[in-house]
């Protein structure tokens, strides 16, 4: 959630569901002086497994830890406008793969998958093995079908 009054601050929350009745267990403050260029994000992602956010600005992918509250990471620039940014887990059945698209008019459109790695004490993500792709599309949504979940 974004301050209305002083728009470099954000807030997170945290709720767990018990016996149908939302409790909140976590709260609190996110700065832009922490996270850099939050206050410019167009895609974000929560990671369930830490308390991570994961932020694109641009053609970069930014991962800040919002109980540490140590600076945000660049993880990557891909040097094309991200279209898209979301944690994937029909594809794999897995909490740790990202989707990412890009796009420009020179290349077009890539896919790609990561992972993000599962450590409190810092944040990663490596390109998953024969998972990028090429189209002429500029990628705004993946959607699987015919997916059990």
């Amino acid at each position: 959630m974004k301050d209305l009054v002083d728009q470099s601050k954000f807030y997170v929350y945290r709720f767990m569901c018990y016996n149908a009745t939302p409790i909140k267990y976590y709260g609190g403050e996110i700065s832009t002086n922490e996270a850099t260029n939050l206050d410019k994000a167009t895609h974000y992602a929560f990671y369930t497994e830490q308390d991570v956010l994961l932020y694109t600005v641009g053609s970069q992918l930014w991962g800040y830890n919002y109980t540490t509250k140590k600076p945000a990471t660049m993880l990557k620039d891909f040097n094309s406008e991200i279209t898209y940014m979301a944690f994937e887990r029909v594809s794999a059945s897995k909490s740790t793969d990202i989707a990412i698209a890009t796009y420009d008019s020179g290349s077009k459109g890539k896919i790609y998958k990561y992972n993000i790695n599962n450590n409190p004490n810092t944040i990663e993500i490596t390109p998953i093995d024969n998972c990028e792709w090429s189209t002429d599309l500029k990628v705004v949504k993946l959607e699987y079908r015919y997916s059990p979940f």
